[in-house]
């Protein structure tokens, strides 16, 4: 994914941590996020080493913009913007 929006991650600085049991290198990027709810400029984590086939959101410059709702039985979420 950071290859798709120029974010070089071998020339950025980054942290070592552990997600996933996986110690993986994490970089920050300042990125605008689109969603049906609108754009919001936040800071996002790109993970080198993470080979899950998917991402994660964080509490913090993503999920305390939005409220999140999901029924994993009826097999939907939501995503609303918050206050």
């Amino acid at each position: 994914m950071a290859n798709l929006i120029g974010f070089d991650m071998d020339a950025a600085d980054g942290i070592q941590l552990g997600l996933g049991g996986q110690i993986v290198k994490a970089c920050p990027a300042q990125v605008t996020m689109t969603t049906v709810a609108g754009t919001l400029p936040t800071t996002v984590w790109f993970c080198r080493g993470w080979h899950s086939p998917f991402g994660l959101l964080g509490q913090e410059g993503f999920l305390d913009h939005y409220r999140l709702t999901l029924d994993v039985r009826e097999g939907w979420f939501a995503l609303e913007p918050s206050g």
